[in-house]
């Protein structure tokens, strides 16, 4: 991928001579996103990366990341759970680096009424990480 691709794919325009410091919060998001996915990694580990986006970057990013959970690994961890529930595929429970439980996303929308919401708050003593 070139740097062009990448711009484009995360609808970033920018000028040469960018300097990232001075770029919004959300367009930094972008940025990074981009950077990322530069060098098309096997696997993605994400932190908030919905965190300062418009809700336009945000549907954008869902879709980049639901396109790229079918060949490669992507671990988010974020506080929008919303967002996160119509994107990934399975939820780990995490307690000292060892798996406690694994559970789809369609058994924690059968189990608990508002789905990944409710399943943090009973679960929330453990630390958990999301699997697309």
């Amino acid at each position: 991928m070139s740097i062009q691709e990448m711009f484009a794919l995360v609808h970033l325009k920018v000028a040469p001579n960018i300097v990232v410091k001075k770029l919004s919060l959300g367009m930094k998001q972008r940025f990074l996103l981009g950077l990322t996915l530069l060098h098309q990694p096997e696997i993605l580990l994400l932190d908030e990366p919905f965190n300062g986006v418009d809700p336009r970057g945000v549907e954008l990013f869902k879709k980049i990341l639901t396109n790229l959970a079918k060949d490669k690994i992507i671990l988010i961890s974020s506080h929008n759970l919303k967002d996160l529930e119509d994107m990934v595929s399975d939820v780990v429970l995490l307690k000292d680096g060892k798996i406690l439980k694994r559970e789809s996303i369609d058994q924690i929308r059968t189990s608990y009424a508002r789905g990944l919401t409710d399943y943090f708050i009973q679960e929330g003593e453990k630390d958990v990480a999301i699997e697309t």
